[in-house]
């Protein structure tokens, strides 16, 4: 009696474990395949089908490999967008008061260490267990690319970067003037959330 009782309690605590990830989950698309790999997985629960609680589970582990795939591809893009808009961003700075250089600074740091930390426990963490599960993430390589990217421009944007105790370095004017002749209203917020606000895509 005591393990039947424990055997349906363990049921209803995994059911509702994969409802509430399926609420995370839900309003992303690329997350359409694991929740309804995950909504069979709440039906093999109710049947006490095995084959079908098997199934859905592979469906589930398939889907999280083909989001994080696509959430790859995206974010290799938006390393690039970044890259190509630092000219752009170079020459915004130039008409920043001095005092907001420190508060700037210090935004850019921690966007680039926010964002190679994040990266790094995907392909420490995420990339690993899928694979140590037999699933593979195609483009699970440009992760590195895209680390080594992220502390390269953190270490060409904060290697002269003026600090309070720093001044400031000279302007390549013909630089600003090409990038002026380019696309104009790019705010230094753009260029920090550019990466972040793909990633709720």
């Amino acid at each position: 009696m005591l393990d039947t009782i424990g055997c349906v309690a363990s049921k209803d605590l995994a059911k509702e474990n994969i409802r509430s990830l399926i609420k995370e989950l839900e309003g992303n698309g690329r997350f359409a395949e694991t929740i309804e790999a995950l909504n069979s997985m709440v039906t093999a629960l109710n049947y006490n089908d095995k084959v079908l609680l098997e199934y859905g589970l592979n469906k589930a582990f398939q889907g999280v490999a083909s989001a994080a795939e696509t959430g790859i591809s995206r974010r290799e893009n938006s390393v690039r967008l970044i890259r190509e808009s630092l000219p752009k961003f170079w020459s915004l700075l130039e008409d920043c008061p001095p005092e907001a250089f420190q508060t700037i600074g210090n935004e850019l740091r921690s966007f680039f260490d926010n964002s190679i930390v994040t990266h790094e426990r995907a392909r420490d963490a995420l990339i690993k267990n899928l694979r140590d599960r037999g699933y593979e993430v195609n483009n699970s390589d440009r992760l590195d690319w895209i680390i080594g990217e992220l502390r390269e421009m953190k270490a060409e944007v904060l290697k002269d970067w003026p600090w309070e105790d720093r001044p400031l370095p000279p302007v390549d004017r013909g630089m600003v003037a090409r990038a002026r002749a380019s696309k104009n209203g790019l705010r230094v917020e753009d260029l920090i959330r550019t990466f972040e606000g793909d990633s709720t895509k």
